[in-house]
């Protein structure tokens, strides 16, 4: 029995002790980890959260820069669409640069 509780404590001493304390230290490193983790979470969070309301805004800009384009290519086009109807009307002004002479007729 003597022998028995002299394994047993030299077990506990040289093995299950040392064990505990490397276990206990692990547990305590884990805690700062998830601890860490914890606080890089709530930053990946927090630049998630600006990176969505600045896409947000740059949407919005892209799309009111393509309302803005639309509106200037229709413009444009209505502009090209006058100045052809101005040619096919007379077309001396496109080629010369001047108004044709009219010529009166007396009565």
């Amino acid at each position: 029995v003597d022998e028995t509780a002299r394994d047993a404590k030299e077990l506990m001493n040289n093995v299950i002790q040392p064990m505990t304390i490397r276990l206990e230290k692990s547990l305590d490193e884990l805690d700062a980890t998830i601890s860490e983790f914890g606080v890089a979470a709530q930053s990946a969070n927090t630049l998630m959260v600006n990176a969505d309301g600045t896409l947000s805004r740059i949407d919005g800009q892209i799309v009111r820069d393509l309302e803005l384009a639309v509106i200037d290519m229709r413009a444009m086009l209505q502009s090209v669409n006058r100045l052809t109807e101005e040619i096919e009307r007379n077309p001396s002004v496109f080629l010369s640069g001047k108004d044709r002479e009219r010529i009166k007729v007396p009565q």
